[in-house]
C-alpha cells in the first residue's frame, strides 16, 4: 500500500511503496544527554517529510509523544524521549527497532541486553513512569511481540551485534540474525542457540527458506552436545542469489514443522 510523508504543513509531498524501517543502539551518551539521533540516510531521504512532533506506537498499542529537533542537517528525538526511555529503563547496549508508515507514527519494538524482546507495561498514564517498586514499572523477557513487527526490517543502520533475539510471532517461532562477513562468503551461517531447539533432531537435516515466490533447500546441522547449530550445504548460494551483504538483516519466521521445516525471510538492507 503506497503511503504518503507528511511535510511538517499538511502536505504530502512524497510517495513510499513500502514502509521504511531502521534500528537504533543505545549509547551511554544517548542515556545521558537525553536524546537519540535518527540515522543520516534515513534523514537525508525523510527529515523533511517529518512533522515536529511524532507518536512513538509500542507493540501493545501505547503512544508516546516525542518532539523532533532538526539541527545542522540531524533529527533528534528530542523532548519526550527521556521519560520514554526512562519508563521503559532503556540501558547501553538495547536495540530499538522503529517503522515508519509515512504517517505522524514510528512504531517501535525493543530488544535488551539478552537480545530479546522485552515485556511492555500496560499501565501507562500520562506518560507517568510507575512507582519503581512496582512489578509492573519492570520490563520483562519475552518472546511474543506484535504482528506488524514481524513484518519485512527494511532499511536499518548497520549494528555489530550477531542477531536481535528470537520470539514468537503468530504462533510462529522467528528469530533475526544481522549477517557477518563471514556468513555472506562461506557456506555455514551460525544460529541464534535457541529459535529451532525443538523443531530440529541432533544431526542435519533439511529447511526451506522461502523469498518471496522463490525457495531454496539449506542443510540445518544440529550439535546437541554443544547446543549448536547452524545452516550449511546450498545457504551460500542462497546468501548470492539474495545479494545479502555485511550488515544485512534476515528474519527468519518458522511456517510448517510438520513435513519439513520451511522457514520464510525477509531481508533488511544494511544503510
Amino acid at each position: 500500500m503506497t503511503s504518503q510523508l507528511d511535510d511538517g504543513d499538511g502536505s504530502y509531498g512524497y510517495s513510499a511503496t513500502k514502509p521504511i524501517h531502521f534500528f537504533r543502539i543505545m549509547l551511554h551518551e544517548n542515556l545521558l544527554q537525553g536524546n537519540l539521533r535518527l540515522p543520516e540516510k534515513f534523514v537525508r531521504k525523510y527529515g523533511n517529510h517529518l512533522s515536529n512532533s511524532m507518536l512513538l506506537k509500542l507493540p501493545n498499542g501505547v503512544e508516546w509523544k516525542v518532539n523532533l529537533e532538526k539541527r545542522d542537517g540531524s533529527v533528534w528525538f528530542q523532548e519526550g524521549w527521556k521519560d520514554f526511555a526512562e519508563y521503559y529503563s532503556l540501558a547501553n547496549g538495547h536495540l530499538l527497532g522503529f517503522r515508519y508508515d509515512g504517517t505522524s507514527h514510528f512504531h517501535v519494538f525493543i530488544c535488551d541486553m539478552s537480545t530479546m524482546e522485552i515485556e511492555y507495561p500496560v499501565n501507562k498514564a500520562n506518560h507517568k513512569r510507575p512507582s519503581i517498586n512496582s512489578e509492573e514499572s519492570q520490563p520483562h523477557k519475552t518472546q511474543k511481540t506484535d504482528e506488524n513487527m514481524n513484518k519485512s526490517k527494511g532499511n536499518m543502520e548497520g549494528s555489530s551485534i550477531s542477531n536481535c533475539g528470537t520470539h514468537e510471532a503468530a504462533g510462529n517461532t522467528s528469530f533475526t540474525v544481522i549477517m557477518k562477513s563471514s556468513y555472506v562468503s562461506k557456506r555455514i551461517m551460525y544460529l541464534p542457540k535457541s529459535p529451532l531447539k525443538r523443531y530440529t533432531k541432533s544431526g542435519e537435516q533439511y529447511v526451506k527458506l522461502l523469498v518471496g515466490d522463490r525457495s531454496w533447500r539449506v542443510k540445518v546441522i544440529y550439535c546437541r552436545n554443544k547446543t549448536l547449530s547452524y545452516f550449511t550445504g546450498d545457504w551460500l548460494v542462497f546468501a548470492k542469489e539474495n545479494d545479502l551483504k555485511e550488515g544485512d538483516a534476515c528474519l527468519f519466521q518458522l511456517l510448517s514443522n510438520g513435513d519439513g521445516i520451511v522457514m520464510k525471510v525477509s531481508i533488511s538492507r544494511r544503510v
